[in-house]
C-alpha cells in the first residue's frame, strides 16, 4: 500500500490540477515521486469523468518511450503499492468535496 502522506499530497495535487492543469507542476512532482505521479498520470489519462485526456496523455508520451501494456501498468502500481480504485474513489470524492457548496 501507497504511504498515507504521499497518497494524500498526490490526490491533493489531482484535485487541484484538474481544474487548473500545470504539465510544468507535474513534471516537478514526477521528480520527487516518479512512480507514483506516473501510475497516477497513466489512471487519469484514461479517465474520462477527470477530464485532461490530452494533457495528460502527452505527459505519459513524454515520460515513456512507449505507452505500458496494460499489465506493465498493472505492475508499476503493484510496484510503489498504488491502488488504482481506492486512489479514483477517493480522488472523486476531493473533487466533489471540494466543488460542493459549503453550507
Amino acid at each position: 500500500m501507497m504511504d498515507k502522506a504521499v497518497e494524500r499530497q498526490l490526490l491533493r495535487f489531482c484535485a487541484a490540477q484538474q481544474a487548473d492543469f500545470n504539465p510544468g507542476a507535474w513534471r516537478a512532482l514526477q521528480a520527487q515521486r516518479p512512480q507514483e505521479t506516473l501510475c497516477a498520470m497513466l489512471m487519469l489519462s484514461k479517465a474520462r469523468w477527470y477530464g485532461r485526456l490530452k494533457e495528460l496523455g502527452a505527459l505519459v508520451q513524454s515520460s515513456l518511450p512507449a505507452e505500458p501494456a496494460p499489465s506493465q501498468a498493472v505492475a508499476l502500481a503493484q510496484q510503489c503499492g498504488f491502488d488504482r480504485a481506492r486512489f479514483a474513489e477517493r480522488l472523486r470524492e476531493q473533487m466533489w468535496f471540494s466543488q460542493e457548496p459549503k453550507r
